[in-house]
């Protein structure tokens, strides 16, 4: 009857079958890759980091979202860049350093 089927059964039931195949699977991360555009009156135009100083108002760079990029890094690997920038991420919202493992969801019947 539907009076045992709360939510409180039907949530974690559900997070834990979400997650599980995200912790078993071959995780990737993405990275968004912008298409930039840069408008000048002049021919000869310089890429650096610095390009509006250099060049001042005469040049209008617009970068547009284009499409997302898979970084090929293993983040459950403690040596990758990958790792350390999801653990830069989950630092300041309060989170575990370590990637949850399997058995935090597994169903302990």
């Amino acid at each position: 009857d539907t009076i045992h089927r709360a939510d409180g059964q039907f949530i974690p039931a559900t997070c834990r079958v979400i997650y599980a195949p995200m912790l078993t699977g071959k995780l990737r991360l993405f990275a968004p890759a912008y298409l930039c555009e840069i408008e000048c009156p002049k021919v000869v135009l310089v890429l650096t980091a610095d390009l509006h100083s250099n060049i001042g108002d005469q040049a209008f760079p617009q970068c547009i979202f284009d499409h997302w990029e898979i970084i090929n890094k293993d983040p459950f690997d403690d040596s990758t860049e990958i790792r350390q920038i999801i653990n830069d991420i989950r630092k300041p919202k309060g989170l575990k350093g370590d990637i949850p493992s399997l058995n935090d969801h597994y169903d302990k019947l």
